[in-house]
């Protein structure tokens, strides 16, 4: 039987030696920070450049950078840095749907524009008024996450 010292011993001492390793706030940013993290980095490093290139070339530098179009809505992503798209199965498999949990901000408008992204008829998108999640009639996990991804998400 082990005794509650070395047992307490057993799992602080671990988290100890990992919090004395990362001493750099760097090390500290997570990866759903990441990416914006690195995006605002770019821009601010634009920013800082003087303007002694012709307009061209400064046109030419500020489009090969990935600029995010500001939207009324924002899905996050899971803890395992995945996009929160699901697939169901009712009715004895029969009536196959896609769920997206995790939007924040105008629902109407994010249904909208999966919509008119994914070529759906806007009929088969609904948000569920109760839980706030869009869902999409039938399966569409891969074209929902790559549009996902096309939008900066």
């Amino acid at each position: 039987m082990l005794r509650s010292t070395a047992l307490f011993r057993a799992t602080i001492a671990p988290s100890r030696q990992i919090l004395q390793q990362t001493t750099s706030s760097a090390s500290l940013v997570s990866r759903r920070c990441l990416a914006t993290a690195t995006a605002t980095a770019t821009s601010t490093a634009q920013e800082q450049q003087p303007n002694s290139q012709p307009p061209s070339a400064a046109v030419q530098t500020t489009s090969t950078t990935t600029q995010r179009i500001p939207r009324p809505f924002h899905v996050s992503r899971t803890p395992g840095n995945n996009f929160p798209v699901y697939q169901l199965r009712k009715r004895g498999g029969n009536k196959k749907l896609t769920t997206i949990k995790k939007i924040e901000g105008d629902r109407k408008a994010f249904k909208e524009v999966l919509a008119t992204g994914l070529g759906l008829d806007p009929k088969d998108v609904k948000i569920n008024p109760v839980t706030g999640h869009v869902v999409v009639e039938g399966h569409h996990k891969p074209q929902v996450d790559a549009w996902l991804q096309s939008q900066g998400f």
